[in-house]
C-alpha cells in the first residue's frame, strides 16, 4: 500500500506545482478550468478522509448525497469565493491526513477497507 500512497503523494504535490505555475487570469473561474479542478480535488479528498475517519472510528459515514455532477458543482459554487492558496493549503492537509489514515487502518488489519464516498 505505501507506494501507492506514495504514488498518490506525488501526484498531489505535482498537480500542486502545475496550479502554483500558472499565472492568475489562468486560475480565473470558469467551466473546468483549472480551478475548478483544483476544487473538486479538495472536496473529494476531504470528503474520503471523513468517511475513512467515521468508519475507523466505527462510525456510518455521513455522505453526500446527489448525483457526481451535482455535487462537484455545489462545490465549486460552495468555494468560489475561496482563494488557491486555502484551496492548496486545504488539499495538502487532506492528503496529510489520508496517508495517516491509511496507515492507521493498515496497522489495524484494515489494508482491504472499503470506502463509499457518496449516498
Amino acid at each position: 500500500m505505501g507506494s501507492l500512497l506514495e504514488k498518490l503523494d506525488r501526484t498531489v504535490d505535482s498537480f500542486i506545482a502545475y496550479i502554483e505555475g500558472l499565472p492568475p487570469e489562468e486560475l480565473a473561474a470558469r467551466a473546468w478550468g483549472p480551478r475548478e479542478v483544483l476544487v473538486h480535488l479538495v472536496f473529494w479528498h476531504e470528503t474520503f478522509v471523513a468517511a475513512l475517519e467515521a468508519l475507523l472510528d466505527q462510525r456510518e459515514p455521513r455522505l453526500p448525497r446527489g448525483t457526481f455532477a451535482e455535487l462537484n458543482a455545489a462545490a465549486v459554487k460552495a468555494n468560489a469565493g475561496v482563494a488557491v492558496p486555502e484551496l492548496i493549503r486545504r488539499f495538502r492537509e487532506a492528503q496529510g491526513r489520508l496517508t495517516e489514515l491509511v496507515g492507521r487502518a493498515a496497522r489495524g488489519g484494515d489494508a482491504t477497507l472499503a470506502v463509499p464516498v457518496k449516498a
